[in-house]
């Protein structure tokens, strides 16, 4: 998905980002999203166990792709 639709920032695979240090988002907001919405929300739960704020775009890159501008995206935190 971050192929065919990058909203910018650093790609980290849920799987990597679970053994790298998180160091480098401390004070920082991190927002996450994937085609779904499923291993961002993973990311997420992930990183504010370590005490790092995150957000994880509901319903992924498919929600924002039919998002209508009449509707706010939703964000979980």
């Amino acid at each position: 998905e971050r192929d065919a639709f990058h909203l910018g920032g650093e790609h980290i695979p849920l799987e990597k980002l679970s053994l790298s240090t998180t160091d480098e988002f401390k004070n920082k907001t991190v927002l996450l999203y994937c085609q779904s919405g499923i291993r961002s929300r993973k990311a997420c739960e992930l990183l504010i166990n370590k005490n790092i704020k995150a957000l994880s775009v509901e319903g992924g890159i498919t929600e924002i792709i039919r998002h209508k501008k009449s509707q706010p995206i939703e964000f979980i935190s």
